[in-house]
């Protein structure tokens, strides 16, 4: 990679993912698609963070869009598939989590009470996914 590619950022309501977690990233025809279940404006930032790091990270391994997309949808079941044994992308999930973890710093949020935020919002999406 000489440069970045082209990038969507797409803030979309939870039911338009492409499967049930609130950030997502692919390419399509070349283009680097990110996409953040409609939140906070914290939220849907701290999640895009997220999602670019990670997303960088696995390209500088090799880790391509193709192999988190296998193991993301070969997990429907888990809440967090980046943080499971064997995951491809399991340190890249993990080093992400610490830019979330310094961005809800920096927005003035705990981790703590960020998280219980974030998780009553994410089980909501959820569930109104479910339903539709």
């Amino acid at each position: 990679m000489n440069h970045l590619p082209l990038m969507i950022v797409n803030s979309i309501p939870h039911r338009l993912q492409r499967y049930d977690t609130v950030g997502d990233w692919y390419d399509h025809s070349g283009v680097l698609h990110f996409c953040v279940s409609n939140m906070t404006p914290d939220m849907e930032m701290e999640t895009l963070f997220h999602e670019m790091f990670e997303w960088y990270l696995c390209q500088k391994e090799g880790i391509t869009a193709a192999m988190v997309d296998k193991w993301d949808f070969s997990h429907p079941d888990s809440d967090d598939p980046g943080s499971l044994p064997g995951c491809p992308y399991k340190k890249q999930h993990k080093a992400a989590m610490k830019i979330s973890k310094l961005a809800v710093k920096l927005m003035g949020y705990s981790w703590g009470n960020y998280c219980d935020s974030y998780e009553d919002i994410a089980n909501d999406l959820s569930e109104q996914r479910r339903i539709k």
